[in-house]
């Protein structure tokens, strides 16, 4: 490899890292709304640890965390996942609801970050609801 090769693929790197950093920011932003809003809600929120929140809703277990995969057709990542999934007694994750998002905050291609939350609220609980139909899940009354 000779050093164009190596500044070619070092600038590739860079340019990878500045695009999980743009995602990271606005992930980060977006759990802290989904936070407020579920605490606002009563689920009563874990706090954010390792980019994930874990909470409880009706006796079930959860985790919301955002994602993002790398697309090898591109060589780009594509857009960010923020994803939540039931938590099931053998402790295996099913998706119950996600939300795309884009390295500048647009979320589900129809809102801003910082106004997203109360419609993920909402999307989760019907989510939830058929989703409990179809697995004939039931919930703990409390």
């Amino acid at each position: 490899m000779n050093n164009f090769e190596i500044k070619t693929k070092m600038d590739r790197i860079e340019n990878l890292k500045d695009d999980i950093s743009r995602y990271a920011k606005v992930a980060n932003g977006t759990l802290d709304r989904l936070y407020s809003e579920f605490n606002k809600q009563n689920l009563n929120p874990d706090q954010i640890e390792n980019n994930e929140l874990k909470f409880e809703c009706l006796g079930v277990n959860f985790i919301s965390r955002p994602e993002i995969s790398f697309n090898s057709n591109t060589q780009r990542f594509g857009n960010g996942k923020l994803s939540t999934y039931l938590i099931d007694k053998e402790n295996e994750e099913e998706l119950i609801l996600e939300y795309e998002f884009d390295s500048i905050g647009n979320i589900n291609g129809r809102f801003l970050e910082n106004e997203f939350s109360k419609y993920y609220y909402a999307d989760f609980f019907i989510n939830l609801i058929n989703y409990s139909v179809k697995k004939d899940l039931k919930f703990k009354i409390k």
